[in-house]
């Protein structure tokens, strides 16, 4: 009875409804909790069209595809959207689920050398979120852990002072396993002089410094 009663809700109950109160839960026990670090996808969901439309960014370009959530969550606030995945099952099911939006590319390989490749095809600033590590079974491992340094070195090689970039699992950058420390990020950061340097809810913020 249960089953035939959920597939009823199921078939009449829009799947954009479904969604939003499934987000909802999650927010709610997470503020219940005390919102603690790292949060939920759909807070970190929120923060990022939250920056990305208060610096004026139609451009989003993502490393690490996984599941597609963050190209769902983003593509009603930008209006070009680049993500990259290197693992050959993430990314033929993303280019199957996004194969009818026009505004939404996906590129398959490794983020540290496709980043080279694309950047110079593209002028306008950027919301980069980065995002591409080896993170088990399920993942893809290039040559090491995250190639987030090579492409932080791509992206300031741009030089465009609009660009914005979002580091996720800053939790993670502690020296081991291929990945810098948040000290060093800060420190490349500040190298270049024209970015600010933050940390909100696990996710590193590099934005243009006032």
């Amino acid at each position: 009875m249960y089953k035939k009663i959920r597939a009823f809700l199921k078939a009449i109950i829009p799947q954009t409804i479904v969604r939003k109160v499934r987000q909802t839960n999650i927010n709610i026990k997470w503020y219940l909790a005390g919102r603690p670090d790292p949060a939920p996808d759909p807070i970190k969901h929120r923060i990022i069209r939250r920056l990305g439309k208060k610096h004026g960014l139609k451009t989003f370009i993502e490393t690490g595809t996984a599941g597609g959530l963050m190209v769902k969550a983003v593509r009603r606030t930008f209006s070009k959207i680049i993500s990259i995945e290197l693992f050959d099952e993430l990314y033929e099911n993303a280019k199957k689920m996004f194969a009818d939006d026009k505004n939404i590319t996906i590129i398959h390989g490794d983020s540290g050398e496709k980043l080279i490749e694309l950047l110079p095809q593209i002028t306008e600033p950027v919301f980069f979120w980065l995002d591409a590590h080896y993170s088990g079974e399920g993942t893809a491992k290039a040559a090491i852990e995250t190639p987030i340094v090579k492409e932080l070195l791509t992206i300031f090689a741009r030089k465009n002072k609009k660009d914005v970039i979002m580091i996720d699992d800053a939790r993670c950058f502690d020296g081991t396993h291929d990945y810098p420390t948040i000290k060093e990020i800060r420190e490349l950061v500040a190298k270049q002089e024209r970015f600010s340097f933050k940390i909100i809810r696990d996710m590193m913020v590099i934005e243009p410094a006032r």
